[in-house]
C-alpha cells in the first residue's frame, strides 16, 4: 500500500503490510478513507488528523475513492456542521492567509500542540502544530451559509498566495459506506452520467449485516 502519512506507515510497517512509495506506483486502484463531514453528493470535509495534503495527493489518483463513516458525519452541506475548513499553509503567508480569511467573514483558528505533543486549538497549545511536510494548519469556521457555492469558495482558498491546500474534497469519492444508528449501513454509489460529466446521481442502497 501507499502511506498517505508517516504516522500510518509506522503502523502498517508494525502490522507488516508491504508499503511502496507514490513514484513507485503507476496507478492507485482504490483508496479507503474516513472523512470528517460528507453530504448527499459525496463531497467531503477532511482533515481533521491534520495531513490533509498528502491524503488529497493520493486519493486524486485513485480510481475509486471509498468513504467509510458514521451516520453523524453526514450533513446536508458542508461546512455547516461541527467541523470547520482546514486549510495547510506555509508559515510565510500565514498571517497574509489569516486576514484574507477574517475579511471574509471567517473565524481562524491555529492548531497547537500541548505539552504532552497532543493536537489542541486553544490557549493549551504550546508549540504550532506542523504537517508531515512541515506546515501550520488552520481551522476556518463561519466562511460557509446556504448561499455559498462551495466550488468557488475552494477556488478562492486556492488563489490565495500561502494556501497549500484545503479540506474541501469536491467530486472526489466514487462511494461511501454509512454506518447508521439503527445497525444497517448505507451504501451510496456515484454513477456515471450518458451527459458528458463524470457522474449523474447518487444511488443509495441499504444493507442490514444481519440479514
Amino acid at each position: 500500500g501507499v502511506p498517505t502519512g508517516i504516522a500510518t506507515a509506522a503502523v502498517a510497517e508494525e502490522a507488516g503490510i508491504p508499503l511502496v512509495s507514490p513514484e513507485d506506483v503507476e496507478q492507485i486502484e482504490i483508496v479507503v478513507d474516513g472523512a470528517d463531514e460528507l453530504d448527499p453528493e459525496l463531497n467531503l470535509i477532511k482533515g481533521g488528523g491534520g495531513n490533509l495534503l498528502r491524503e488529497k495527493i493520493l486519493e486524486a489518483r485513485a480510481k475509486r475513492l471509498v468513504i467509510v463513516v458514521g451516520e453523524e458525519k453526514t450533513v446536508a452541506r458542508l461546512g455547516t456542521g461541527a467541523f470547520p475548513i482546514f486549510l495547510e499553509v506555509v508559515e510565510f503567508g500565514r498571517a497574509s492567509v489569516t486576514k484574507a480569511l477574517e475579511a471574509r467573514g471567517g473565524s481562524v483558528t491555529q492548531r497547537m500542540v500541548n505539552a504532552e505533543g497532543a493536537s489542541v486549538v486553544g490557549d493549551e497549545g504550546v508549540a504550532p502544530f506542523l504537517t508531515d511536510d512541515g506546515n501550520p494548519y488552520l481551522h476556518v469556521d463561519n466562511l460557509v451559509d446556504e448561499e455559498t457555492d462551495l466550488r468557488e469558495l475552494d477556488a478562492w482558498l486556492h488563489s490565495l498566495p500561502g494556501v497549500v491546500e484545503t479540506g474541501l474534497f469536491l467530486g472526489m469519492a466514487t462511494e461511501a459506506f454509512i454506518a447508521k444508528v439503527d445497525g444497517t449501513i448505507r451504501h451510496d454509489t456515484l454513477v456515471k452520467s450518458s451527459f458528458g460529466r463524470k457522474y449523474d446521481k447518487v444511488i443509495m442502497l441499504e444493507i442490514d449485516p444481519s440479514a
